[in-house]
């Protein structure tokens, strides 16, 4: 599972991974990771590779959110990782930041899945509607 990632900024992002070697002196080095996700655009991350790689450098990680060089958003990385299965909204704020917002998606039924699966499932439901109002 992973996290789709919205970006409704009209930035280029990147999201890394970033390994701490020394947090009093704020020493680190990039992993291996790099999503770039377009101005507007959208993409899904797999979180188990944040995991996988924490177990390969066995340091504290941390999830830089960047555009060109600067950096606009820090998380730890189990802080990223628990969020897994969820999506993010990246926008502006009014300060000229840029927000996240972590959304659960919304649990689907086996009823709501069978009935999306039927070909008449959208059929006649206005006038179903304006009947009951009667």
């Amino acid at each position: 599972m992973g996290i789709t990632v919205h970006n409704s900024t009209d930035l280029d992002l990147i999201i890394e991974d970033y390994y701490i070697q020394d947090a009093a002196r704020n020493v680190g080095y990039y992993g291996g990771l790099e999503y770039s996700v377009p101005a507007r655009g959208h993409m899904t991350i797999p979180t188990s590779v944040f995991i996988q790689n924490v177990l390969k450098h066995l340091k504290p990680q941390e999830v830089h959110l960047r555009s060109g060089e600067e950096t606009l958003k820090v998380w730890l990385g189990e802080d990223f990782v628990n969020n897994s299965g969820k999506e993010v909204f990246f926008e502006m704020k009014d300060e000229g930041t840029v927000g996240a917002r972590f959304v659960g998606r919304s649990p689907i039924t086996l009823f709501q899945r069978i009935w999306g699966m039927l070909p008449f499932h959208g059929a006649g439901a206005t006038r179903e509607r304006e009947m009951l109002r009667e």
